[in-house]
């Protein structure tokens, strides 16, 4: 019985689910971004909006992608911005599109731009909007837009406002005019008796900020995540996004970022304004397919400019041929004159280590002199043959200043496979890690450690996390991935030291890499769903 309870309960709540996908018989938006201005005759022009076409384009692909499913007839979005945006033009439009929605279309409007309140109540501005004559060359909310949704066969309505405002002046990175936007206007409009969701990117007395590293404003740019459904945190468990998930997210996310991610010292706080019977669900956002664990880090996006397997060789100072107790003395602080020092009592060493390397390269990959090139400096030198380049190194451990330091890597070529059972012969189990250095990644750390533990949370594994040093570490089934961002590197390690042994295993993982490389997998198909937004990358 249990069972068939639960399946029943399923049926219902999947038909539940699907009458709530299907009660928007049209998507009607409407999308205004004024990121410049007409000058008058008069005067300046209003200033410029940092990234108000970048905002108002990925809201029109966000709509469209989200509806996707709908037949494309029934999903509308017009998009007016700067000259096409005039105070006419705009009114125009949406007095025609409002007057002929109909009971069971979802109207959206979208604006980018400045907004404030003034004559006859708020106002946004459109692109002949001048500083003389402000109440004449302005959009007035309640009139132009509230009022008609409300005397329009529309039951369903969502309002989003990227704006703000304050006293006329020359701003630079605000989105501000004359007096800030009131809130108490719009509650004051909204009844019970229909469904309206009116979204501001800020409170009174605050300004609306644009994010050079993120190309949008701010609020939009999680305004965008969340209706994309990237945000999981927006997201009730069956994956809708409703008016209630989406006002906390953005009341979370917002702030958040301005004081982690920016140096502005002003505050944002995004309001919400909601008139309705019930919770809005706005969207539903079905889940990814699950992505299997060796594909798990293909997301983290690297832009990689070298690979290779390293191993690290460390002892004591005093253990070094040259070392003459009684005479010398064993570092207690790291210096350039130690390391120095380290190099020349090494230096026969490695002379001799590389000598060796290459004779057996020779024997081993069958190839002459000319084919290889070895090079010796004190305490360092590099070996290279068609396969393989290798580099050695030595001085003062960072990590110790009473211990030297080896290091060796190997960097494969191309159809290194082909010289494989030489290249193991050569090498065995010298190395311990797999490194791939690169040139940046496009999360910030905070991101990375974001990412990772959703990781975490769908593969299992653990994830440590060092914001001293800039280091994140995601352990799984004996593998370890540790993101050195200040040092720009990822190390992999996988609880094993044989050199081709290191290169088998990191070839099963799919990592977010932008070049190709002999020893990693290839690339992973970068994701061009426009829906698809890159979040915080520095």
């Amino acid at each position: 019985m249990a069972g068939t309870r639960a399946s029943h309960q399923t049926e219902e709540h999947e038909a539940t689910a699907r009458d709530s996908r299907q009660r928007f018989t049209r998507i009607v938006a409407i999308i205004v971004a004024l990121e410049n201005y007409r000058r008058p005759s008069n005067g300046d022009a209003l200033p410029s909006v940092a990234f108000a076409h970048a905002d108002a384009d990925a809201m029109c692909e966000t709509v469209r992608e989200i509806f996707k499913d709908m037949p494309s007839g029934d999903v509308i979005v017009e998009t007016i911005k700067d000259a096409d945006a005039s105070l006419i033009a705009v009114r125009d439009q949406l007095s025609y599109t409002i007057r002929n929605l109909s009971e069971d279309d979802l109207f959206i409007f979208y604006y980018a731009g400045h907004g404030f309140h003034g004559s006859g109540g708020n106002r946004l501005s459109t692109y002949d909007t001048n500083r003389s004559n402000v109440g004449g060359t302005s959009l007035q909310m309640r009139e132009d837009l509230l009022e008609p949704l409300a005397e329009s066969e529309c039951r369903q309505a969502l309002v989003f406002v990227d704006a703000c405002a304050e006293q006329f002046r020359e701003v630079v990175e605000s989105r501000d005019v004359i007096a800030n936007l009131e809130v108490e206007e719009v509650e004051e409009f909204l009844d019970s008796g229909w469904y309206l969701g009116v979204f501001l990117s800020c409170s009174p007395g605050e300004k609306s900020y644009p994010a050079a590293k993120l190309g949008h404003g701010i609020w939009t740019h999680f305004l965008l995540e969340a209706l994309s459904g990237q945000a999981e945190r927006a997201l009730t468990r069956d994956r809708w996004l409703t008016d209630g998930g989406l006002r906390d997210y953005l009341r979370q996310e917002v702030p958040r970022f301005i004081t982690r991610e920016t140096s502005i010292r002003g505050t944002q706080t995004p309001q919400a304004i909601v008139s309705g019977t019930n919770t809005f669900r706005i969207h539903h956002a079905p889940r990814a397919p699950a992505v299997p664990a060796d594909a798990a880090l293909a997301g983290i996006r690297l832009r990689n400019q070298s690979e290779y397997l390293e191993g690290i060789e460390t002892g004591a100072i005093r253990q070094l041929d040259g070392f003459q107790r009684g005479f010398h003395t064993v570092p207690t602080q790291l210096s350039d004159s130690a390391d120095n020092w380290c190099h020349r009592m090494l230096t026969a060493r490695i002379a001799e280590e590389l000598q060796e390397l290459y004779q057996n390269a020779r024997a081993a990959l069958g190839v002459r002199r000319r084919d290889l090139r070895k090079e010796e400096e004190e305490g360092a030198g590099d070996l290279d043959t068609p396969a393989f380049r290798y580099i050695i190194e030595s001085g003062q451990n960072p990590e110790d200043p009473a211990e030297y330091y080896i290091r060796r890597r190997l960097e494969l070529r191309q159809g290194w496979a082909s010289h494989r059972d030489a290249i193991d012969e050569l090498f065995r189990n010298e190395f311990q890690l797999l490194v791939v250095e690169f040139e940046s990644m496009d999360d910030t750390f905070d991101d990375l450690v974001d990412r990772l533990e959703d990781i975490c949370d769908e593969q299992g594994g653990g994830v440590e996390d060092d914001d001293r040093h800039k280091r994140v570490s995601y352990r799984r089934d004996g593998v370890t991935f540790t993101f050195d961002l200040r040092k720009k590197r990822l190390e992999i390690s996988f609880g094993q030291s044989g050199a081709l042994q290191l290169v088998d295993a990191a070839q099963k993982f799919q990592l977010g890499i932008g070049r190709s490389s002999p020893m990693l997998a290839a690339p992973a198909p970068t994701d061009a769903s426009p829906a698809r937004l890159k979040r915080g990358r520095g």
